[in-house]
């Protein structure tokens, strides 16, 4: 079938599916006023089984196996409220138990830490081969965690990627974000053609945007003009304001005041390289000598700059005091987070890493950042959700669980679709997805709708999703530093792969061309057997077993919705792989495929925020994504939650205290 076929019938068969966005991407309106504050509708919150669709996509990068899983789930979910417990939290707790979870979420790291992924020369050097197991266990994080750089860490090499894991499984992100500092300076870029102290102010420099992009989400432009203090957007009147700011005041205390045309270059000075890396024996808690070494001991700024960021000053500042001071800062915010101005740089500085951490991971579970272009919010409800998740991951110890099951159980996850038309108004949800839509000449449409919350699946997710439901090959380890062919198709749809290419969410014309190119047959990238392969030999195993009968398990395990809607798509499907009541022994492989490669580029695969509509249990569901695989998987491997443990029993399944 030509792409030009597959499109027609990949938009048939959403349609007749009840899917479907007329903005699916993240191209907005012109910006209009701030939105209004009240809290999401209670009654517009998503049923169990639409909730555990989409924390499955969130939190772990792929949909459920099919309806067992999601059933399983449900259940879960339905004992939780039995027996007194938040059923959100402990259902995410279970999905995150999982092991597909630490993997994806070093992946996430990667990103929020601006890891270049395109060149090898620099930090493929400390990410993209462990020296470890890949279960490398806590004690390297915590070792870590509780000393200085100079510290010998658990006694052994390691590489970051083993740190990354290691951290995950501590559940505590703050080593990993102090040992990327000396990443950052580890293999400076060549800056040749200039003298030596211009070569080395442009590696600061190019250090620097990095760091204040990937940790800080501020920049000394824009701090000219917006700052937690004071900006020209503020209004002391609540229907003019379009400012709001997290409580603590950071910048204050972490850049010099008042700005002045060298306060990125002072801010940037902790990024020394010269006499710092050349020749240093140091290498951080003792990690792999591929990651760096450096002197433990530095003379004066070679450049003559006096750095200036937070508690941090003179003309020796290098990366070991950058990591001290936020060692410190977090310990500050694990006891208290802030309500009011923050005194201390330490904790400032801090403070400024941890909203950002918060809003990434926001942004990567819901796909809308909480805050605007100058990095701050523009209404009362996304400030209060900023602050409030800040808040829960600094005091529970930095940790990546907590933040999570804090973001999937707000009530501005997993909402109901536009078509259930809950609540009083289509517009009655706080501007936490798109905060302009408060300026709508038409009263009525000032706030968020459900629609709002429909966004475009980012496209390290697309990708894992699309290999956790085919059964392939995981799309971590090697691919995580791609080879060219690899990063172009990469680069096509968005992925970020460092920070001179832009990166994007949502596939337009183009990037769905690059997308149907490398997944629009459903061709597996091995050459071991497939979903699709496993399928068809069920089906032909089956007595009685359909074309139709195939084509709904493979939706069931591609988009959550099983069932053959109506004649549409029934005709949809036909053009695609023949007669529906033919036998399914009668059905190649091939065949199968082109039904999947419709399915990949329908909008029920593409987008979040709006779950597959499930359905009956399909007749080719595999024997290992049944309820009862499922249940004794969860039952072995716990919930992740303390004192709580699950029985199965004939698909059902008992919450138990322990």
């Amino acid at each position: 079938m030509t792409g030009a076929g597959r499109l027609a019938a990949a938009i048939a068969i959403a349609l007749a599916a009840g899917g479907g966005c007329a903005a699916c991407g993240d191209d907005r309106a012109a910006p209009r006023d701030a939105g209004p504050d009240a809290a999401t509708p209670a009654a517009c919150a998503g049923d169990p089984a639409a909730f555990v669709r989409q924390a499955y996509l969130a939190l772990d990068g792929r949909r459920p196996l099919g309806q067992d899983e999601v059933d399983v789930y449900v259940d879960l979910y339905r004992a939780a409220v039995a027996a007194g417990d938040a059923p959100r939290p402990l259902v995410a707790r279970a999905i995150m138990a999982r092991p597909e979870f630490g993997e994806r979420w070093v992946d996430f790291a990667i990103d929020a830490l601006h890891v270049q992924r395109t060149d090898i020369q620099r930090e493929a050097a400390c990410w993209g081969q462990a020296l470890r197991d890949p279960a490398p266990g806590v004690a390297l994080a915590a070792a870590v965690r509780d000393q200085p750089a100079t510290g010998a860490g658990d006694g052994a090499p390691f590489a970051l990627l083993d740190l990354a894991r290691s951290a995950i499984e501590l559940d505590d992100l703050t080593p990993l974000w102090r040992a990327q500092l000396f990443s950052l300076i580890a293999h400076p870029i060549p800056a040749a053609n200039v003298d030596p102290v211009a070569a080395e102010l442009a590696r600061r420099d190019d250090a620097g945007a990095t760091f204040d992009a990937a940790y800080l989400h501020r920049d000394a432009v824009c701090l000219g003009c917006h700052t937690s203090d004071a900006s020209v957007t503020d209004s002391d009147d609540p229907a003019l304001d379009r400012f709001w700011p997290v409580a603590g005041d950071p910048e204050d205390a972490v850049f010099a005041r008042p700005l002045a045309a060298d306060t990125a270059t002072r801010a940037h000075a902790v990024f020394r390289t010269d006499g710092f890396l050349d020749g240093g024996r140091l290498r951080p808690w003792g990690w792999a000598a591929a990651c760096g070494q450096f002197a433990a001991q530095v003379g004066d700024d070679p450049a003559g700059v006096d750095a200036r960021l937070g508690a941090i000053t003179g003309r020796r500042a290098t990366a070991l005091d950058l990591e001290a001071a936020l060692a410190r800062g977090f310990t500050a915010l694990r006891a208290r987070a802030p309500t009011g101005p923050i005194a201390d740089p330490d904790t400032a500085l801090a403070w400024l890493v941890t909203l950002t951490l918060t809003e990434d991971a926001w942004r990567q579970v819901t796909g809308t950042p909480l805050t605007i272009a100058n990095y701050f919010p523009r209404n009362r409800a996304a400030r209060d959700l900023l602050g409030g998740l800040a808040s829960t991951l600094a005091t529970s110890g930095y940790s990546l669980r907590a933040l999570l099951a804090a973001i999937v159980a707000s009530d501005d996850f997993a909402v109901q679709p536009p078509d259930a038309a809950c609540g009083d108004s289509p517009y009655g949800y706080p501007a936490v997805f798109d905060p302009w839509t408060a300026g709508d000449l038409d009263p009525a449409r000032r706030g968020n709708g459900p629609g709002d919350a429909v966004a475009a699946l980012d496209a390290r997710t697309l990708i894992s999703a699309l290999a956790g439901a085919l059964e392939w090959p995981s799309p971590f380890g090697a691919a995580r530093f791609p080879d060219p062919p690899e990063a172009a198709f990469e680069h096509g749809i968005g992925a970020f792969l460092r920070s001179g290419e832009r990166a994007f969410r949502g596939l337009d014309f183009q990037a769905r061309l690059v997308w149907e190119a490398q997944y629009g047959t459903c061709a597996p990238p091995a050459a071991s057997p497939d979903f699709v392969d496993r399928l068809v030999a069920a089906g032909a195993a089956t007595p009685g077993a359909t074309a139709a009968d195939l084509v709904r398990a493979l939706k069931d395990r591609l988009i959550g919705e099983p069932d053959l809607a109506d004649a549409a798509e029934r005709a949809a499907l036909t053009g695609l792989i023949g007669p529906l009541d033919a036998p399914a022994a009668a059905i190649p492989a091939d065949r199968l495929r082109a039904v999947c490669g419709a399915l990949v580029e329908a909008p029920q695969f593409l987008l979040q925020g709006i779950a597959g509509l499930g359905g009956a249990r399909p007749l080719l569901t595999p024997p290992a994504a049944s309820y009862a695989a499922i249940c004794s998987a969860l039952e072995a491997g716990g919930i992740g939650v303390p004192g709580r443990a699950v029985r199965c029993g004939d698909r059902a399944l008992v919450l138990e205290r322990r």
